[in-house]
C-alpha cells in the first residue's frame, strides 16, 4: 500500500490486526475522515473470519465515513473470478460476507482477469482488489481497479484509477 502525504491530508492514527493494517486521514480543505486498510488474508476459513469480524468491529467503532480496503483477499466473489483446472472451483471463505456488512463496492478489474496465477498453471484466480464505500465513490468520483504487469511475484500488482485518469 503507498499513500503519497500531500498538504491536503493530515494522518491522525493508525491500526492494525491480524492480517491487516490501516490509516485513518482528514483529507481535503473540510478534513472529510478517509479509512485506507491494507489486507494480507491467511489462507484459513477460521483465520479470515477472525480477520474480517475485527474490521467490521472497528469500522462501526471508528465511524461509516469514507472506506478503502486492498490487498490480498485470499478469497473469490465469485465462481468467474477462478480457475482450477483440477479440483474444486467453489467459491471461498465468505468475502461477500465482509463486503456485504461492511457496506463496500467491489470495483470491476480491467486489464487482466485473474491477479494471481499458480507457478505450474493449474490455477487462476482474483484475490487481490479493492474495496470501497459509496462515500469514497461519490468523493473521489468512477474508480476502477487494474492489474499490471507482474515480475517476480506470482500476484500482478493492481492500482486504483478514477474516471478522470483515464
Amino acid at each position: 500500500m503507498l499513500i503519497w502525504c500531500g498538504s491536503r491530508e493530515k494522518a491522525v492514527c493508525c491500526f492494525s490486526g491480524s492480517g491487516f493494517v490501516g490509516v485513518y486521514l482528514d483529507w481535503g480543505v473540510s478534513y472529510n475522515r478517509y479509512f485506507i486498510v491494507n489486507v494480507y488474508s491467511k489462507c484459513s476459513l477460521v483465520e479470515k473470519r477472525t480477520m474480517w469480524r475485527r474490521m467490521e468491529q472497528l469500522k462501526d467503532y471508528l465511524g461509516e465515513d469514507n472506506w478503502c480496503v486492498v490487498g490480498d483477499f485470499n478469497s473469490v466473489l465469485t465462481a468467474t473470478e477462478r480457475r482450477v483446472f483440477t479440483g474444486d472451483i467453489t467459491r471461498g471463505s465468505n468475502i461477500e460476507n465482509l463486503v456485504g456488512e461492511m457496506g463496500l463496492l467491489d470495483l470491476p478489474l480491467l486489464g487482466r482477469r485473474f491477479t494471481w496465477f499458480q507457478p505450474n498453471g493449474g490455477a487462476m484466480n482474483q484475490l487481490d482488489r479493492f474495496l470501497v464505500s459509496d462515500g469514497w465513490w461519490d468523493f473521489w468520483g468512477e474508480p476502477s481497479q487494474w492489474a499490471l504487469a507482474r515480475d517476480v511475484s506470482d500476484h500482478y500488482p493492481i492500482i486504483m484509477r478514477y474516471s478522470s485518469q483515464l
